[in-house]
């Protein structure tokens, strides 16, 4: 336990470090920086996910069937979103025809009022 407060304390101490040394450095760019600090938590986040897939200790064949899973759901929700997107282009484009379809019936209603 006292290795893994030591551990910890290390790992905080470095987060601070790492967090001072890129707000010091003015030169980098806020959009690298981001990248940076976001690689950082990518990374600590993988493997704390992998930390706890071993400490609780699932079948290989288990995990596949997630990542599986994952991928699909993934993939699905992509399609979802250009589908919706598709949708969303043709409504647009619909109403563009209809509003001009009226501004053009509304022309000619004016100009047969200004004739008569």
């Amino acid at each position: 336990e006292d290795e893994d407060e030591e551990d910890e304390e290390e790992e905080i101490h470095a987060v601070r470090g790492e967090a001072a040394a890129s707000s010091a450095s003015a030169l980098a760019p806020p959009l690298q920086r981001s990248a940076e600090v976001g690689e950082i938590a990518a990374s600590r986040l993988s493997a704390a996910q992998a930390a706890i897939t071993e400490a609780l200790g699932l079948p290989q064949e288990l995990l596949e069937c997630l990542a599986r899973w994952e991928r699909e759901q993934a993939a699905a929700e992509g399609q979802w979103r250009l589908k919706q997107s598709r949708m969303y282009l043709e409504f647009e484009e619909r109403k563009r025809r209809l509003q001009e379809q009226q501004m053009g019936q509304r022309k000619k209603l004016r100009e047969s009022c200004d004739a008569a």
